[in-house]
């Protein structure tokens, strides 16, 4: 056979078997592949107005598609869909149940409608759900809480986030959530969700984040929560929650949020809710809570959000351990029944920036420790039956915003001065007592109160001229008789005692070199005294004539006025260390600062300056919240969500064992003292170590 032959017999070969090769529909990227046709269903019933799935077609590699992820050592299998914020409308098709190996589905942020489907259970190897704010309705699927079919048992296993917030999903929370054993986060607010909130939730042991606020839940909280050990945040406001608040909550030594405002709760606040000593933010306000409230209210040392207890029934004494609440920054217990004096422990709330007491019954002064808070910026006293004259450190609180001391019985000139000058009449009406030379008050013109007693007054002051008129001439007689009969002897005692007494030149300033010339160069030996302020010396003026104390203070002692001329600096927001605003030289220690600040948003994605700091919230006290135990709740979202997608065992423990290593650094370099952050070398050092911990090549 000639070579001629053997070519053409090889390419006659190849030809036919390429040919045999090609699809009759669809290329071989997806035909007979079970991942990539449920994609193209799921696309199928959406509306794309961005185009952003424009690439889902069949001439290009299925795991290459916007929002898809594929396992990185089982082929062409679908482990991660997230299409998140993409304007997609449509329902969720069934198909997608087909995508046996799929972990994370992040469907977030889009106009999907419709009810769930009820296949989506046979995804038993989901661990990451979040559909919030989309517009799907109906009940939650049976499946999702691992109940029957038993061929989704495994789901219950692995199942650790599931977000269904801000959609129109209606019907009763299933008793079989309480099989989701693994389950750290459960986000259901902002539903139409009915019926009881199961017992079988307390089942949730590794629970830390609870939403069910904003629904039409009802019945009472069950005892069973008082078992989530280690659940930090329960939010179920808005809902009509009856009964009262179980004191198994008392338990929940971790919980840092807790939020049963707007709910139909009745009885005593239990004292064994005080056990909580970690709580951030108690919001208990719109129920109808009655009793007093507890003196126990002082283990709240860690509260430093808020805390609300407005728009109840509650009644008796406030109790002076209030002010332990050094750290906290809002207190509102306005619309109860308190009486008697505000005590004046509340000043010890030094952090507070919004304090509501209004509609109450408190009686006595306003107190004048209030003016020990120097970042109030929200003080509402109305309605209440307080008494005396308008606090006068008012005038000079420029960081007051809002005052309203209206419909109480105070009595007194109001200033025109200072604060006083920016205030309305809301903030003084229904006091009958007041009186103003200021116009733009409303209040009465105090002139007009002296007219009227104009007449008493006069004759008090007839009586008062006659008397002293009197006691004068009856003086003026004996000191005349005296001086006749004595005239000698008062003649030497008058000499002696102006030789001896000092003499009064009235106002005179000395220039520095006249003091030094007079005290012998503040000699040791004209040193009269010392003192904490400094120290005071003899100084001989007119060659001896006259003798003066001079009192030369020490050089921290400055005018008033120095340090708050540059108050505005303080504690700075941002990257500017806070020494810098104090009049401190630029140094390394203030470029740790500045390192640490930018450590933390580089985790935490918050930049300093965000709206989110704007009360009193700094970077360093939000990390500081959540260090170390609860270190991914401020971590980057997007970070923790691709740590939960990866198909690699402890990776998500991984990420938080890193981002608390770094986060412990960062705020190690934004101490408010210079003196206690740690040079950058050491800093260095600290990230290498880390490093090495973590198996990287450092």
């Amino acid at each position: 056979m000639s070579n001629e032959q053997i070519q053409f017999i090889a390419v006659t070969v190849f030809l036919s078997v390429a040919f045999c090769a090609l699809p009759s529909t669809l290329p071989l990227d997806c035909k007979n592949l079970t991942d990539c046709q449920s994609l193209l269903k799921f696309k199928e019933g959406l509306s794309d107005p961005d185009g952003h799935l424009q690439a889902w077609n069949i001439t290009s590699f299925f795991c290459n598609w916007t929002g898809v992820t594929c396992h990185p050592h089982l082929q062409n299998r679908v482990v991660a869909l997230e299409l998140i914020n993409m304007g997609l409308r449509g329902r969720i098709s069934p198909y997608i149940s087909n995508l046996s190996l799929l972990t994370t589905l992040s469907l977030q942020d889009n106009s999907f409608y419709g009810d769930i489907p009820t296949s989506l259970g046979n995804l038993y190897e989901l661990t990451y759900v979040n559909m919030s704010g989309n517009k799907l309705e109906g009940s939650i699927p049976g499946a999702l809480q691992g109940s029957l079919p038993a061929s989704i048992g495994d789901l219950s296993k692995d199942l650790y986030y599931l977000n269904l917030l801000n959609n129109r999903i209606s019907g009763e929370i299933p008793d079989g959530i309480g099989n989701l054993s693994s389950l750290v986060s459960l986000y259901l607010k902002d539903n139409f969700l009915n019926g009881m909130i199961p017992a079988t939730i307390g089942k949730l042991e590794q629970l830390q984040r609870l939403l069910l606020g904003q629904n039409k839940l009802i019945g009472p909280i069950s005892k069973d929560m008082g078992q989530m050990v280690n659940l930090g945040l329960l939010d179920l406001d808005a809902n009509m929650i009856s009964g009262s608040i179980p004191f198994t909550l008392g338990n929940l030594s971790n919980l840092r949020y807790l939020l049963l405002s707007r709910n139909r709760l009745s009885g005593n606040i239990p004292l064994e809710i005080t056990q909580c000593s970690n709580l951030m933010q108690l919001d208990l306000s719109y129920n109808n809570l009655q009793g007093s409230l507890p003196t126990e209210i002082s283990r709240f040392l860690n509260l430093a959000l808020s805390l609300n207890l407005s728009n109840n029934n509650l009644e008796g004494e406030l109790p002076a351990s209030i002010g332990n609440l050094a750290s906290v920054q809002a207190i509102d217990l306005s619309e109860n029944k308190f009486s008697r004096a505000i005590p004046s422990a509340i000043g010890k709330c030094i952090s507070l920036e919004y304090l509501n007491l209004s509609n109450n019954m408190l009686e006595g002064t306003i107190p004048d420790s209030l003016k020990q808070i120097t970042h109030l910026a929200v003080l509402d006293l109305a309605f209440n039956k307080l008494s005396g004259n308008v606090p006068f450190w008012i005038r000079d609180n420029q960081m007051i915003k809002y005052l309203n001391l209206s419909y109480n019985r105070l009595t007194g000139k109001v200033p025109n001065t200072g604060r006083f000058e920016n205030l309305g009449r809301s903030s003084f009406i229904g006091n009958a007592g007041l009186c103003s030379d200021s116009e733009t008050l409303g209040l009465p013109q105090c002139k007009v109160e002296k007219q009227k007693h104009k007449k008493r007054k006069w004759a008090y002051y007839v009586l008062e001229i006659s008397i002293s008129c009197a006691l004068l001439f009856f003086v003026f007689v004996v000191v005349f008789v005296c001086l006749r009969y004595f005239k000698s002897e008062i003649e030497e005692s008058e000499a002696s005692v102006l030789m001896a007494s000092p003499r009064h030149y009235g106002s005179r300033t000395f220039t520095q070199r006249e003091l030094e010339i007079a005290t012998g160069g503040f000699d040791e030996a004209n040193l009269l005294g010392k003192g904490s302020f400094g120290s005071v010396y003899k100084a001989n003026i007119d060659e001896g004539k006259t003798i003066l104390a001079v009192k030369v203070l020490h050089k921290e002692y400055k005018p008033k006025g120095y340090a708050s001329s540059t108050g505005f600096l303080h504690g700075s927001i941002g990257y500017i260390p806070p020494e810098y605003g104090q009049g401190i030289e630029v140094s390394t220690m203030g470029d740790v600062y500045s390192f640490g600040v930018m450590m933390l948003e580089m985790i935490t994605r918050k930049r300093p300056t965000s709206e989110m700091f704007s009360n009193g919230l700094d970077p360093r006290k939000w990390v500081l919240s959540a260090f170390p135990n609860h270190i991914l709740d401020v971590v980057d979202i997007s970070l923790v969500q691709e740590a939960g997608a990866k198909d690699v065992r402890g990776a998500l423990s991984r990420l938080e064992q890193c981002c608390t290593h770094m986060l412990d650094v960062g705020i190690m370099c934004t101490e408010k003292n210079p003196r206690e952050r740690p040079p950058i070398s050491l800093v260095a050092k600290r990230l290498k170590n880390a490093w090495k911990e973590m198996g990287f090549e450092a």
